[in-house]
């Protein structure tokens, strides 16, 4: 099982904001405090679908919705986001070939840093 925490906002170091969701499984992967952004999602969807061409991948929710009267910070709209990345995580786990991937399991198991370096290395 895996879950997603509300969006966290934190800020890059020039005061732009952005949100991160604090990936959970059960049983516990590791001690390690998971935070991911949606442009991870993104990448992590990009890299399945390459690899797995044949599997039809959950899309993910929209990015934002800012276009439209600013509304990225709106609490529906985050918690329509959260529950959409949930789910696409989800459905990515009861897969057994594709939670053994170097991909999935650096997602959910490692931190911000170590997952950056992992990025690379994929």
């Amino acid at each position: 099982r895996v879950a997603l925490s509300q969006p966290i906002v934190q800020y890059t170091s020039w005061g732009k904001s952005y949100h991160v969701y604090n990936v959970t499984t059960t049983p516990k992967v590791n001690d390690t405090e998971v935070l991911r952004r949606y442009s991870h999602f993104d990448w992590l969807r990009s890299v399945l679908v390459k690899g797995y061409p044949e599997i039809a991948f959950r899309a993910l929710p929209p990015k934002e919705i800012s276009f439209v009267m600013g509304l990225t910070n709106d609490k529906n709209f985050l918690e329509s986001r959260r529950i959409g990345l949930e789910k696409f995580l989800q459905s990515l786990i009861r897969r057994s070939d594709v939670l053994k991937t170097p991909a999935v399991t650096g997602f959910i198991s490692l931190s911000m840093e170590d997952f950056a370096r992992k990025k690379l290395d994929l």
